[in-house]
């Protein structure tokens, strides 16, 4: 593609993949090309890692198996497959009760069963390898086994196809293992090793370093970074967020394991065993339950109300902040390369990793679309650029009108730089 070479970075965000997913449907869209015809090589993570092979997976005459259209369509008539959202969809009341019970549970066991998503990879995917790819494609994920990152790269199938040769629908289903929502994937090898893995997004949420680093490490030439160009698509920010702001007046218990609530369901119960033992006035087969019913409520009012350890989680989005934190990890060392960043502002409301309701993804689908027509002349300017075989002159007029890492995480930077706030 010349001596200007582009990478695609896709970062991960579960049922929020929707959003790069759409803005590549429409770079695709406005130039009529596949993205093949306009990356060298693409790397996602979680969400990205399925969008990534899904769009280099190829069919037997060597065409793309699915267009960027049919990716979206996955997002938005088939991600309940993976995120099952309930048995009350529909009933406001009822369903709000059931995933807030559902999100309780998390503490205890991933909130989803792996049958869904590794169902849908496999029917999706099949038994395509690396080998049966576009392009090079790379997804992220991290194992449990070597206790570190695991790449799974067409680079490496090429170079060692009897060991790296993965199947895709194993490397979609490793980086997209988020902790308490799924189990670890579990992947039994050609070669007869067994690997365990989690989601990518606890270290490479955004896996443009990572991208940069193992493309120029493939290629047979030397090449230097400032010949690289990358693309890299989020899952949304998310404003109006109060975070721990709202909630100064129970920060003694916010620091606590355990809140009020949780606190004297289990002095309640103590107290009322302790006397039953005792007196012999009230049977323990009666007072057990109550105690582990009075401490459920206590606990959960606790998570309602945001007070210790179930408040943090429930209201906080551990998962979420961690995948975030590694998004920042990776802004910082991608100043170092020519980055175009899109990753679009959204209310609080649309935030969730894993409401696959009807209601909720067409409303979100909605707000994207106001996106991408809002934005419509930069992402022609972003296409033109990736159309380009030389690329710096049409590729500085995309990096100026998108938002560079430092504003992309409201750091407020100082100098020439003018962008639209993406």
């Amino acid at each position: 593609m010349g001596s200007h070479y582009k990478i695609l970075s896709i970062n991960g965000g579960g049922v929020r993949g929707i959003v790069p997913a759409k803005i590549i449907e429409r770079i695709t869209t406005i130039t009529d090309k596949p993205i093949h015809e306009l990356f060298d090589y693409v790397i996602g993570t979680s969400a990205g890692g399925i969008i990534a092979v899904s769009l280099t997976v190829k069919n037997e005459d060597g065409s793309p198996k699915f267009s960027t259209s049919d990716v979206v369509q996955i997002f938005k008539e088939e991600v309940q497959q993976i995120f099952y959202p309930g048995h009350f969809e529909g009933w406001p009341v009822l369903s709000i009760a059931e995933q807030f019970f559902r999100g309780i549970g998390q503490f205890f066991a991933p909130k989803y069963s792996r049958d869904g998503i590794d169902n849908l990879l496999e029917l999706k995917l099949g038994d395509a390898t690396f080998l049966n790819t576009t392009m090079p494609v790379t997804t992220v994920s991290y194992s449990l086994d070597s206790d570190g990152p695991r790449l799974w790269s067409k680079y490496r199938a090429e170079n060692e196809p009897d060991y790296h040769n993965y199947l895709l629908r194993d490397a979609a289903g490793a980086t997209s293992a988020a902790p308490t929502y799924f189990p670890p994937k579990i992947t039994k090898t050609a070669s007869g090793e067994v690997f365990h893995d989690i989601d990518g997004g606890i270290f490479a949420n955004s896996p443009t370093m990572i991208g940069v680093s193992e493309f120029l490490k493939a290629q047979t030439i030397q090449m230097h970074s400032d010949k690289v160009t990358v693309l890299s698509i989020g899952t949304g920010r998310f404003k109006d967020n109060p975070g721990m702001a709202s909630k100064e007046d129970s920060s003694i218990f916010s620091d606590l394991p355990i809140g009020p609530g949780l606190t004297t369901g289990i002095a309640a119960c103590a107290l009322s065993l302790g006397y039953s033992v005792k007196t012999g006035m009230i049977g323990v087969g009666i007072v057990i339950p109550l105690c582990v019913s009075g401490m459920v409520v206590g606990g959960l009012w606790d998570g309602y109300s945001n007070f210790g350890g179930l408040g943090w989680i429930a209201h906080h989005g551990l998962v979420d902040k961690m995948m975030k934190g590694a998004e920042i990890s990776d802004a910082f060392q991608s100043k170092l390369v020519d980055v175009i960043r899109i990753n679009p502002v959204f209310d609080q409301e649309y935030s969730s990793m894993d409401d696959s309701s009807k209601t909720h993804l067409q409303r979100f689908e909605k707000e994207i679309d106001n996106f991408i027509k809002k934005h419509n002349k930069v992402l022609g300017e972003v296409a033109r650029c990736l159309e380009s075989q030389e690329g710096e002159d049409e590729c500085v007029s995309a990096r100026s009108h998108t938002a560079q890492f430092g504003e992309d995480f409201y750091v407020e930077l100082t100098g020439s730089t003018h962008h639209i706030d993406f």
